[in-house]
C-alpha cells in the first residue's frame, strides 16, 4: 500500500511517529510511506474494488518480474582529446526512487512485459506513470491461460498525455472471460517511433 503525505510543521512527535513506521528520520516536506497491510491496496480504493496483483516498484533495482524490450537505447561512448577524459552513458531502464524509469529512443516497438503465468481473471488494469514521450496513444495487450505464445493477443488502445509533467492515473477496462496469463504495454499503438522517458509509479490488476 502506498500513502503520500505532506506537512509543513516538523515536530518531535511527527518524527517519532514516522520513524517507527519507516525506520528513517523525516527531514523533507513531502515523503512517501510504503506499508504492508493485510487489506492490501483495497484500503485506498473505491468500495467493491478487488486487487489481484500489484507492482509498486518500491525496491531499488527490482522490476518485480517486469521486463523491457526494443527501447532503442544503447550504450553511448563519448570520446575526448585524451582517452581518460572520455566517458560513456548506459541505457536507463531500471527501478530507483520508487519508480520504474524507462528511456526510449526513436523506438516503434518499445514495450514492457509483465511476469508470465499470472493466471488472474480480472476486468481492469490501473497504471500510474509520467509519460515524458511524444506518444499520445499506447496499447495494452494480453494473452490468456489457454494461449501458448503471443501470436494472437487481444489489444486495447488507450489515450495518454504526451510530454506530461505529472504522474497521471490511467484506468484500462479489460474484457476477457478467461484468466489472463501475461500483459504487455506498448508505448505506441501504431508503431510511431517514440522518444523520451516513462516513469512508472505503480501498476495493479483487479476487478471492480
Amino acid at each position: 500500500m502506498i500513502i503520500s503525505f505532506g506537512y509543513t510543521a516538523s515536530t518531535p512527535a511527527t518524527h517519532a511517529l514516522f520513524s517507527q513506521l519507516t525506520g528513517v528520520t523525516i527531514s523533507t516536506a513531502f515523503f512517501r510511506i510504503n506499508a504492508l497491510a493485510t487489506s492490501g491496496w483495497s484500503s485506498i480504493l473505491p468500495k467493491g474494488t478487488k486487487v489481484n496483483k500489484a507492482w509498486a516498484f518500491d525496491v531499488n533495482l527490482d522490476k518485480q518480474g517486469w521486463t523491457d524490450h526494443d527501447l532503442g537505447t544503447e550504450k553511448e561512448i563519448f570520446k575526448a582529446e585524451k582517452s581518460f577524459w572520455g566517458t560513456f552513458a548506459n541505457p536507463v531502464n531500471l527501478v530507483c526512487g520508487d519508480y520504474y524509469v524507462i528511456a526510449i529512443k526513436n523506438a516503434p516497438n518499445a514495450s514492457i512485459l509483465s511476469p508470465d503465468n499470472l493466471d488472474e481473471k480480472v476486468n481492469i488494469l490501473i497504471i500510474k506513470f509520467q509519460n515524458r514521450t511524444n506518444s499520445s496513444k499506447m496499447r495494452l495487450s494480453f494473452i490468456t491461460t489457454d494461449q501458448n505464445d503471443w501470436s494472437t493477443p487481444q489489444n486495447i488502445d488507450f489515450n495518454v498525455k504526451p510530454n506530461d509533467l505529472d504522474d497521471t492515473l490511467y484506468t484500462i477496462p479489460i474484457d476477457s472471460n478467461k484468466p489472463i496469463r501475461q500483459f504487455k504495454i506498448n508505448f505506441t499503438a501504431d508503431e510511431t517511433p517514440v522518444t523520451g522517458t516513462c516513469r512508472i509509479d505503480y501498476i495493479w490488476i483487479g476487478n471492480k
